[in-house]
């Protein structure tokens, strides 16, 4: 907690950014995912408790406020403002949870630049996977185990680099929206490698219930009939209204 009350996060934010870090992931390789008994459980509920905590928060465009206004609130601001928790957002806009050689943007990048926050905070959230279907990463199945060239590995390998930066932090893992774009409408369209955007949910649900986990399922908070209140024109990004559904349903998860 020192971090987080002692300097404005904003301006944590841009010196660890510039600090030179080695991936997280190279220590922690050959770590795989045992059961929610042995690993103990990191699941929480949102209270009172929370107040003058800190709280971590990584993801792609969703979580980076990707077409708001400066006035409007995402879902961290909304959740922090009622139950008082410090706040860092480190995800940046089409990262992913796999890794691929064309791009650096990923979980591991994001959690490589934020080392020492992650270590001091006593909540950690990971809200990716939409990245991952859009540009057809490979899924991967259960029995994977923990690295970064599957969704299934790659979820695994995330939640072994925050315990292994801090073993006390409380995680929630958030499934991925539904999501309109052309192409990829719905839960059920399969992308070009022949899986569903329902498919990461389950990989989410799978892995993260297996750690012990808060686990959110988004699936029902934004739907075809509320896409027009809750979505941007792109029927991906996410309207103020969409953002109050998202902390409403987290906090009541």
């Amino acid at each position: 907690m020192r971090i987080f009350k002692k300097l404005a996060l904003a301006v944590v934010a841009l010196c660890v950014c510039s600090l030179a870090f080695a991936p997280v992931y190279a220590s922690s390789a050959e770590q795989s995912v045992t059961s929610a008994a042995s690993q103990g459980s990191r699941s929480f509920g949102f209270g009172e408790e929370m107040r003058g905590k800190a709280f971590v928060f990584y993801g792609d465009s969703i979580t980076a406020r990707l077409g708001l206004y400066f006035t409007d609130k995402d879902y961290i601001q909304l959740l922090q403002e009622e139950f008082g928790f410090y706040a860092y957002n480190g995800a940046v806009s089409g990262a992913t949870y796999t890794v691929h050689s064309s791009t650096s943007n990923h979980v591991f990048s994001q959690l490589s630049k934020s080392q020492i926050l992650c270590r001091d905070a006593d909540y950690v959230s990971v809200f990716l996977g939409t990245n991952d279907f859009g540009s057809s990463r490979a899924l991967g199945s259960m029995s994977d185990p923990a690295g970064t060239d599957t969704v299934y590995a790659a979820i695994k390998q995330t939640l072994n680099d925050i315990i292994e930066l801090n073993p006390d932090a409380k995680i929630m893992l958030l499934t991925p929206l539904w999501r309109g774009d052309a192409g990829y409408a719905g839960f059920d369209s399969k992308n070009p490698a022949g899986y569903t955007l329902a498919d990461v949910r389950d990989a989410v649900t799978e892995v993260g219930n297996a750690f012990g986990c808060k686990v959110v399922d988004l699936t029902d908070v934004i739907t075809a009939d509320n896409a027009g209140t809750h979505l941007n024109g792109d029927r991906l990004h996410v309207k103020p209204a969409g953002y109050r559904a998202i902390a409403d349903k987290i906090k009541n998860s």
